[in-house]
């Protein structure tokens, strides 16, 4: 049978507080599937999220995760500007689907978009879009990488959620171990070093009863961030070490 992932987002809070946009398009593309005979695997979904944003939108990112390592037919969206109205963020999504061999379909449920990309001019254009979006997202992360080296220099926290296995108090400017979590991370480096993938740990972690900084299951998308993440653990940047 053929198999698909959905894809739903809305831009603003409100949206997400009156719930409908993202209630409807699920529903459009579930009607869908059921109407041409077609697994919805799941839907993955990014609730108050510019599209522009592509590295905030977790969803995206662990979709885009799950098409590399599973064969799915199509990505299903009720409209393309559900994946971004921008051009060059499009345009990323695209190469960097490319880039892992991604051969799952993107499909609208709008049927006139699906046309998109059929003639070769287009098809230049595309291709002149993500490469433009290749050079912004190094230069995006060149400046965040700037900034938070900046940041550790002065003796601070460069800000955001505190990642596993540490908290971060109101007023203090460094990060500080989460004594509930160490055991955690230290069992997640020692899975990895046993050679196993990152689904592998994840599972294997929720499996002996472990837990994410939120209490919640691992995905391969929170182990691969953790790892990351190992110089800080080590003590090489803003906190104390935990390895």
């Amino acid at each position: 049978m053929v198999k698909a992932l959905g894809y739903i987002r809305v831009s603003t809070d409100i949206q997400v507080e009156e719930g409908s946009s993202l209630i409807t398009q699920r529903e459009e593309i579930a009607t869908y599937c059921r109407d041409h005979s077609i697994d919805l695997v799941t839907v993955y979904e990014d609730a108050g999220i510019s599209g522009a944003k592509l590295f905030e939108r977790a969803g995206l990112m662990e979709l885009i995760d799950r098409l590399e390592r599973e064969h799915i037919d199509f990505l299903l969206v009720s409209k393309m500007d559900r994946l971004s109205r921008d051009a060059e963020a499009r345009g990323w999504i695209n190469f960097e689907m490319q880039r892992r061999g991604i051969k799952t379909k993107v499909l609208s449920l709008v049927a006139s978009e699906n046309m998109e990309g059929k003639d070769g001019f287009t098809k230049m254009m595309n291709a002149m879009i993500a490469y433009i979006a290749e050079i912004e997202r190094e230069r995006i992360t060149q400046r965040l990488s700037a900034g938070r080296t900046h940041k550790r220099k002065q003796g601070g926290f460069a800000g955001g959620r505190a990642p596993l296995g540490y908290i971060s108090e109101k007023g203090s400017k460094r990060l500080h171990v989460n004594a509930d979590k160490v055991e955690t991370v230290r069992r997640l480096f020692a899975l990895r070093e046993e050679g196993g993938t990152l689904q592998a740990v994840a599972d294997r972690l929720n499996h002996e009863g472990y837990t994410t900084q939120n209490d919640k299951r691992f995905t391969q998308m929170q182990v691969k961030r953790a790892l990351e993440r190992e110089d800080l653990y080590r003590g090489k940047l803003d906190a104390d070490p935990i390895l």
